[in-house]
């Protein structure tokens, strides 16, 4: 959170110069290897002049002190919940305020500039404070990418513009492919998981893994020149236009980063969304990416222009294909994933046929009996009506054959709907008869009651 989260709590959190920042780094991850067997540091970002707080992630919690290996193994720890993970962690790191986040697997913690900090020979500031963020991960695994994905600053804002365009997407846990057909309509359920493994992420988009994961970069420039070793290059479309597939999922044409006129790089700000205006503004490195290093990329010709009409759906397509042949593991649920979601359009389109094939009628009754008849019959298999299809509403595949559909309801509709009627009727008849009866037997009671009463007033 950049040094702010006690903002709000009217606590001092400067920001620290970069000596101060590798004492408080180096004493906590220090502190809190004792408690976990994994704790590491994203690494930064080049040329950083000052640092707004430190961020630990921690993993595989240790056992209690004097706990036999084969009562307690490492990997179940001190059987703490995280919750109660986080209040340890504060007290070892001496924090004076804590925030613990939803769901608890983070926290922000405060400790005293720079009280706690062994062999620091700075002075201590009592109203000054060091912000702490720490973050309990599940797995080691889970560790690694969260370094990764947080490794270099803003690397991934930068990358993750340039893959986006292709269906690529790394968020917090992996890097997914997204399906097109489902995107358009759930975004979420168009995520299939390619990797979490940093060095076959990155290998995979034709960059050099060795060398670049283990150090900050000499410089930003460095920084800059790593990242357009990727293989897929910018895109961008001739004047203003978008791909219709970045309009249709409800995003900036290429998230913003690719769209201008030839002769007005401003025109990339401009595509901006509103979180990467707001971290153009926040991040400097970022700021100079899209305000210098992308209108010198469009100058230099370092990018692709594309058809949006016709490129974009190429080249995602070739870049799917790629995947899904390198993430072997990964064609079976995007196979799975597409032909559930086709499964779920089809029955709609069944669903809202049946409504357009059945016309208004004056008894509306009629139309909702025939309607759910056909639902029935055609959707849950039930031949209970003893209406039958001459051919069969599915095709060997699963998927319902619409053209069977309509001339199921053409050649035996109105069969079906006087059957379906007659059974409504019949129905309604023994649902009134039912509650006549109800009704002439609480009346019965009513009448004994009443002479009861009258009986018992003479008798007195």
């Amino acid at each position: 959170m950049g040094g702010s989260a006690f903002a709000a709590y009217g606590l001092q959190t400067p920001r620290m110069p970069p000596n101060m920042y590798n004492q408080v780094k180096k004493y906590c991850l220090d502190k809190l290897s004792e408690l976990y067997v994994i704790t590491a540091s994203p690494i930064e970002a080049p040329d950083k002049k000052d640092f707004g707080d430190v961020d630990v992630l921690v993993a595989v919690e240790r056992p209690p002190a004097g706990t036999r290996v084969n009562e307690n193994p490492p990997s179940h720890g001190s059987g703490k919940n995280t919750h109660d993970q986080l209040l340890t962690i504060g007290q070892k790191l001496q924090a004076s305020h804590s925030i613990i986040l939803s769901p608890p697997v983070s926290a922000n913690f405060a400790i005293p500039w720079p009280a706690g900090l062994e062999g620091n020979a700075e002075q201590q500031h009592p109203g000054r404070f060091i912000q702490v963020d720490v973050r309990i991960c599940r797995t080691e695994q889970q560790l690694k990418w969260a370094l990764f994905k947080h490794a270099h600053g803003d690397i991934w804002n930068m990358i993750g513009s340039m893959i986006r365009p292709y269906g690529l997407t790394a968020d917090e846990q992996a890097l997914w492919l997204r399906i097109p057909e489902i995107e358009k309509h759930d975004r979420k359920q168009a995520k299939v998981k390619l990797t979490d493994d940093p060095a076959e992420v990155i290998d995979f988009l034709g960059m050099k893994y060795d060398g670049f994961w283990t150090e900050p970069f000499e410089s930003v420039d460095a920084l800059y020149q790593y990242v357009t070793t990727c293989r897929l290059p910018l895109i961008r479309w001739p004047s203003s236009s978008s791909p219709p597939e970045a309009a249709a999922a409800g995003e900036s044409p290429a998230n913003g980063i690719t769209t201008g006129t030839v002769d007005d790089a401003a025109e990339v700000k401009k595509s901006l969304k509103s979180n990467d205006r707001r971290r153009m503004n926040q991040r400097p490195i970022y700021r100079t990416w899209i305000n210098e290093i992308v209108p010198k990329l469009m100058a230099d010709d370092s990018v692709i222009w594309a058809d949006p009409d016709t490129d974009l759906p190429r080249m995602r397509a070739q870049v799917e294909e790629q995947a899904l042949e390198r993430f072997s593991g990964a064609k079976q649920d995007y196979e799975s994933r597409l032909r559930d979601w086709r499964l779920v359009k089809n029955t709609e389109s069944v669903k809202r046929i049946l409504k357009e094939l059945v016309p208004p009628n004056d008894n509306i009754h009629y139309r909702s009996t025939l309607v759910s008849a056909l639902k029935k019959t055609i959707l849950d298999d039930d031949q209970s009506f003893k209406v039958y299809p001459d051919t069969p509403f599915k095709t060997e595949d699963g998927f319902y054959d619409l053209d069977a559909v309509r001339t199921f309801f053409a050649e035996k509709g109105d069969e079906l709907g006087a059957v379906a009627w007659q059974r409504q009727c019949k129905k309604g008849r023994e649902a009134l008869e039912v509650k006549l009866a109800r009704q002439r037997a609480q009346q019965a009671v009513t009448e004994k009651l009443t002479r009861e009463d009258l009986s018992s007033k003479e008798a007195s």
